[in-house]
């Protein structure tokens, strides 16, 4: 049972870490507290009666960078682990989008709780879905 656990546990920092990585948090100069709040926003996701129950779940249902053959490096996975044992980075975030998905949707980043700016990239976080 213990084997089972941890396995189980391991499955979440990897793909948690997919997210993280495939998700682009390493593009900003603020790389931890971006990857922690996409890590956090998974998990607040996980425990949402409105969102599947299980990381991996959530991960492949919301995540458009994450891919199954991506192998995270080291820095996410690390990353990842601090998700899964520290508090809510987020601020009760349930959604995040680029700046190009906020602009090519004609949405407005008016309601979002924290923004990410570096260059051209850029991530909005949200509590609510953006209209």
């Amino acid at each position: 049972m213990t084997e089972l656990l941890l396995s189980l546990a391991l499955m979440d920092q990897v793909y948690l870490a997919r997210c993280i990585q495939g998700e682009g948090a390493a593009l900003f100069p603020n790389q931890d507290e971006v990857g922690m709040w996409i890590g956090s926003v998974i998990e607040n996701r996980v425990l949402s009666p409105w969102f599947p129950n299980d990381i991996p779940s959530v991960v492949r249902q919301g995540c458009h960078g994450y891919t199954n053959a991506m192998i995270p490096d080291d820095w996410a996975m690390s990353l990842a682990l601090r998700v899964l044992s520290e508090p809510d980075a987020s601020q009760g975030s349930y959604f995040f989008l680029s700046g190009d998905d906020l602009r090519n949707n004609g949405w407005s980043k008016d309601t979002s709780v924290k923004d990410f700016y570096e260059g051209r990239w850029s991530l909005h976080f949200f509590r609510k879905w953006v209209e």
